[in-house]
């Protein structure tokens, strides 16, 4: 999948969430040039509910994940889109102790975020890896990541990540 189909993805995901009451944060590099196709801007009360962070690398990441013990009201879904850029995985100055270091960040603010709510929450982080460094990210899943998720079709995926979180 490319960047523009997981930003799709996780856009109806969050609103998805959020249309049934749960906060969530997504997570990116990249800001949104423009709203994805098919996507229907949901009522102000949702979006009221997404909160769109754009960080542009692993320190600024780091410093927001940080912040989350001082936040109102944590977010009950965490969304990462391209974990890959944060955490260099696709490039040759890779540094798995970085790498290890956001996992584990990112992990704790999800728990955090629990901990506040007195409920269960999910951290979604969405990951391209190209095939000749698939083993930097399967050292990261075994250590940090539970369950991988990996359709190549779009719908197929959303279905998917709905079916395995079904939030109550």
């Amino acid at each position: 999948m490319n960047n523009d189909s997981i930003k799709k993805l996780f856009l109806l995901a969050a609103i998805t969430y959020a249309k049934s009451g749960n906060h969530v944060w997504y997570i990116s590099c990249f800001p949104f040039e423009k709203i994805p196709n098919n996507i229907i801007i949901p009522e102000k009360e949702v979006l009221s509910l997404i909160t769109f962070v754009f960080l542009k690398d692993y320190k600024d990441l780091i410093n927001h994940l940080n912040g989350i013990h001082l936040w109102r009201k944590p977010p009950r879904i965490i969304l990462v889109a391209g974990f890959e850029e944060y955490s260099n995985l696709n490039k040759p100055d890779y540094n798995p102790m970085c790498a290890a270091l956001i996992s584990t960040s990112l992990l704790d603010a999800i728990s955090t975020a629990a901990a506040k709510l007195n409920a269960v929450s999910y951290l979604i982080v969405a990951c391209r890896i190209l095939e000749n460094y698939k083993s930097r990210l399967n050292i990261l899943r075994m250590l940090y990541f539970s369950e991988i998720i990996s359709h190549p079709k779009e719908q197929d995926m959303l279905n998917a990540i709905m079916k395995t979180l079904e939030i109550r």
